[in-house]
């Protein structure tokens, strides 16, 4: 499977469902930004299977709630009937959360799948999202890795959704859940991409890229270069920052922005597109 080059910003905080005026000048920003995949920060999913964005309830009981009777699902579509935007993702994971250990529970049984199917069913057809962005904190133990590979083969098959994911921890984990996905799809891998943080070590890229090239089992997964996209929290970021950071990787290859607080899009915009700008050059 080759991955088409993406420029993807991560970003949380964003699309307030009550508030009009500011998802109004989000899309402004993300449409010129030149960026062509958002990752929105983040769902969650309680341990009755209620799945929220951010604090605020999206699905519960196989009915929309909140978010979804706000403006957020014309925030989306907007946004995507710009065409500037070419994927939206639902982020799922990454930080301090446990999202996966109730994930976990609830796969474990028959009626919690069930429960899971129905509310995910309800927001992928309300919300135009193309897919979801998984980040499990630990892939430690057969339970986390079964989890990780449950849930994808769960959205992409009841839902067609696209799935990538933020790495992190052990690449020798991560190729197990990669083999465990691509034979539990029939020899075909579900995965598009895994997004990796890397600090200012390009080392970092290339253990991750040997360590799945190497892999014993077969991963589905033509280039690990194409596959696995670097990219750099913004945190204090600057412009001379990113360009310096940007210059240890290849050129014309993929790249992305984690703004877990949306400060760039909230505060910065004209340094979002000048991040771009860095990513293309």
């Amino acid at each position: 499977m080759h991955m088409k080059r993406r420029y993807a910003i991560i970003g949380g905080g964003l699309f307030d469902h009550t508030n009009a005026v500011a998802g109004a000048q989000q899309l402004k920003v993300l449409a010129s930004s030149g960026f062509d995949t958002l990752v929105l920060l983040s769902l969650s999913v309680r341990d009755d299977a209620t799945i929220y964005y951010n604090e605020t309830p999206a699905v519960a009981d196989g009915r929309m709630h909140d978010l979804l009777h706000g403006r957020f699902p014309e925030h989306i579509a907007t946004l995507k009937k710009t065409g500037a935007i070419a994927q939206v993702f639902f982020g799922i994971g990454g930080g301090e959360t446990h999202d996966f250990d109730v994930l976990a529970n609830l796969l474990s049984t028959s009626t919690g799948r069930n429960m899971l199917i129905s509310n995910f069913s309800v927001l992928v057809s309300c919300v135009g999202v193309d897919g979801f962005h998984l980040a499990p904190v630990s892939l430690q133990t057969a339970l986390q890795k079964n989890t990780l590979i449950e849930l994808t083969l769960l959205l992409n098959h009841n839902f067609g959704m696209g799935i990538t994911y933020g790495l992190q921890g052990d690449v020798n984990d991560w190729g197990d859940c990669l083999a465990g996905i691509y034979r539990g799809n029939d020899n075909l891998q579900v995965a598009e991409a895994g997004f990796l943080v890397c600090p200012d070590n390009p080392a970092v890229l290339t253990h991750w890229q040997n360590g799945l090239a190497a892999y014993a089992l077969p991963l589905g997964i033509a280039d690990v270069a194409d596959f696995i996209v670097p990219g750099c929290a913004a945190g204090n970021l600057t412009t001379d920052v990113f360009r310096q950071w940007r210059n240890l990787f290849p050129r014309n290859s993929s790249g992305f922005i984690q703004d877990a607080a949306g400060s760039l899009v909230l505060d910065r915009p004209s340094d979002l597109a000048d991040y771009f700008m860095i990513l293309r050059s």
